[in-house]
């Protein structure tokens, strides 16, 4: 066909073969194709498709030559595959379900309005340019083997029981107003950054994700449920707004730190979490959570925060700890490990278990509240200051430090301080060699003096 084509109002099979359309544009409308067949078809003008609906049918080989647009497609029952769109596309209203789409080839920026996909495998999708999806719904669909050249655009997207895995972007993902349930994302690669804005997810699985730079999520609802294993990011991670209830972290690692302004967590299992830069927590609230292995290689500053019947375990802080102005209730600390100064001041501490922990650097309690807290097997190197504070039913069991560097600055009131269960003899002259070298190996230090405590000191 080397003139305009235009095909309107039919329905029925179709069997089209090596069929070319030239030269002024395509344009077919309310057609429903039952049982049909198409392959080697190549369309070069531009093509505009409304109200078309494909039912049963096999679409093998399809190729657009110039831009196409495609309102109100629908696709029930069948088989698309082996789909080249080397110019510009446009979908609005499209509804596929039930249908299988492969090997789809496009070259240029893509843009998807109000698609609707339900019990839809989608595999083999290449875009050379960005892809913004309006609207999208994935209901029990499976999408796969997807590279986006440039920027992966989502706009109020709702995925349900769905699986999102071997997907390649190249630069930045964007997702607004998301709502994710019951689903699973594995081996995602982007070679940009992640933003996300008002999200919502609940019981979704995120497996292998890596993300080249900076992961932003703002303004987040709720995050239920959330499984996060063996996560990536290479640059920050900022989080802001954030809830999170019943989840679970294991294998994560970020390279330029974690901050995190106004974070609730509730009931969170983290394990294997390591933190190259620093941890910025102020402002949060952790409840009924537990943490077993925790590696910070700058500081961890959890001003103004409140946290309660948590564990932590397996800590390593190569910098400081900021917890001023903070509450603490019911709080574990066990085998935690703190490279440079500490500061708890003003800080309410209550029924808080501290074992077989190290403090490098200098410990602040001035002007903190401690009730029922319990120091066993606490080495402190620096200096350790309770001025000010206000201690009771606090005991003091084998507890390390050394009398030439270690000063001891008592609090103005106390009680209990030296009573039976914390009296003057259950503390120790010097630290002990063993505690230090576990708490330089933990830190990485190659070396470790127990004569000369300066050198442990700092960052190392």
């Amino acid at each position: 066909f080397t003139g305009r084509f235009v095909a309107e109002f039919h329905t029925g099979s179709a069997l089209l073969l090596q069929v070319t359309y030239v030269t002024g544009g395509t344009t077919i409308a309310h057609r429903n194709y039952l049982n049909s067949y198409f392959d080697e078809v190549t369309f070069t003008g531009v093509t505009t498709m409304e109200n078309s609906r494909y039912s049963n049918s096999i679409v093998s080989s399809i190729s657009f030559g110039g831009p196409a647009r495609m309102n109100a497609l629908q696709l029930a029952g069948s088989i698309a595959r082996n789909i080249k769109f080397p110019a510009f596309l446009m979908l609005e209203k499209m509804r596929v379900m039930n249908s299988l789409v492969g090997m789809v080839h496009m070259n240029r920026t893509v843009v998807v309005q109000k698609p609707f996909f339900k019990r839809v495998s989608i595999s083999e999708i290449f875009v050379g340019g960005l892809l913004r999806l309006a609207s999208p719904t994935f209901r029990k669909a499976v999408v796969e083997n997807v590279n986006v050249e440039l920027s992966l655009r989502l706009e109020k997207p709702f995925i349900k029981e769905s699986s999102v895995f071997n997907i390649t972007v190249n630069n930045e993902v964007v997702m607004e107003n998301s709502r994710i349930h019951k689903s699973k994302v594995s081996q995602v690669e982007i070679v940009g950054r992640l933003l996300a804005t008002a999200l919502k997810a609940n019981k979704v699985e995120f497996h292998r994700v890596s993300v080249a730079a900076s992961v932003s999520v703002e303004a987040v609802a709720r995050l239920d449920k959330l499984t996060f294993t063996e996560l990536l990011v290479a640059g920050s991670m900022y989080l802001e707004n954030i809830f999170l209830k019943r989840g679970s972290i294991n294998k994560v690692a970020l390279g330029e730190g974690l901050i995190s302004r106004k974070m609730k967590a509730l009931q969170l299992g983290v394990s294997e979490l390591l933190v190259y830069g620093s941890l910025l927590a102020p402002t949060s609230r952790i409840g009924e959570c537990s943490f077993d292995s925790l590696t910070i290689l700058e500081d961890l500053v959890l001003t103004s925060s409140s946290i309660w019947k948590t564990d932590l375990s397996e800590v390593s802080v190569k910098g400081g700890v900021v917890a001023m102005d903070s509450k603490l209730s019911r709080v574990k600390l066990t085998t935690v490990v703190v490279g440079d100064n500490s500061r708890f001041c003003r800080s309410k501490i209550q029924e808080v278990t501290v074992t077989e922990t190290v403090f490098m650097g200098d410990a602040c309690f001035d002007r903190a509240s401690l009730h029922k807290v319990t120091f066993a097997k606490v080495t402190f190197v620096g200096k350790v200051n309770f001025g000010g504070a206000t201690l009771t039913a606090v005991r003091f069991v084998d507890v390390g430090y050394s009398r030439k560097r270690v000063q001891w600055v008592l609090p103005n009131f106390f009680t209990s301080f030296y009573d039976r269960r914390c009296h003057g003899s259950v503390f120790s002259r010097t630290p002990s060699p063993g505690t230090l070298s576990r708490a330089a190996k933990m830190l990485g230090l190659r070396t470790f003096s127990s004569k000369g405590a300066s050198h442990t000191r700092g960052r190392a």
